[in-house]
């Protein structure tokens, strides 16, 4: 929707072509139970665009009115006091600074937690919201990005208008207060992921890029008809 209003791009040479986690995010995932729904988790870059003023927010506010909560945010370690700049004093104590790490060690992180907070101004696509879905966690994201393409809202996770701290607070705070809907959003957010492969990511590209040939052939092949 994007390139098609700002930059007036037709539809039909836009191609929408999910991402996907990697295969290994993929093995041996398991639903998150109720000490994992504890734990909040955002993993991504420090950056205006991923919105860390309403991450801040949201966690100050859930933290302030639940002591059993806790939260981890992972992003570079030379952002890490910028980042714990947007969260109250009174909750820093039960919050978590992670460095960028390996693979296989985030993965150790996604499995500790229940719940991940996504609420960028902005997407391409946001490819952690589907780690995170695949691990079985309970994404609760911006309305915009593949957040939008791919959750179903209250199926397998929860979208919130992009910017509004009280929505997504609202919607933690339910998610926490009904453990057995919880349990069933996480199972079929593993559910959706595992459609998601770079297989099909690798298809679908060639299939689009095979249809702009079509469109170019097309089109030449009618402008030679008119000369």
């Amino acid at each position: 929707a994007y390139l098609n209003q700002v930059y007036g791009v037709p539809w039909e040479r836009i191609g929408v072509i999910p991402q996907a986690a990697s295969e290994t995010f993929q093995l041996n995932p398991a639903p998150a139970g109720a000490e994992r729904m504890r734990r909040l988790l955002y993993v991504g870059q420090y950056a205006f665009v991923k919105a860390p003023m309403i991450l801040g927010g949201v966690v100050s506010r859930l933290l302030e009115r639940d002591p059993n909560l806790t939260f981890t945010w992972v992003c570079a370690a030379s952002h890490h006091q910028q980042a714990l700049s947007h969260l109250g004093p009174a909750v820093r104590p039960r919050v978590t600074m992670l460095d960028w790490m390996l693979q296989h060690e985030l993965i150790d992180v996604y499995d500790r937690h229940g719940v991940f907070l996504f609420p960028s101004f902005f997407e391409g696509f946001g490819k952690v919201f589907l780690e995170a879905m695949s691990r079985g966690l309970v994404v609760v994201a911006a309305d915009n990005g593949g957040m939008k393409d791919i959750i179903s809202d209250g199926l397998d996770g929860y979208k919130v208008p992009t910017g509004d701290v009280q929505a997504m607070v609202r919607c933690v705070e339910a998610a926490l207060a009904d453990p057995q809907a919880s349990a069933a959003v996480s199972n079929r957010a593993i559910q959706t992921a595992s459609r998601f492969t770079w297989d099909a990511f690798a298809r679908n590209s060639t299939a689009f890029y095979e249809s702009l040939i079509r469109q170019k052939k097309a089109l030449n092949t009618d402008h030679g008809e008119r000369r």
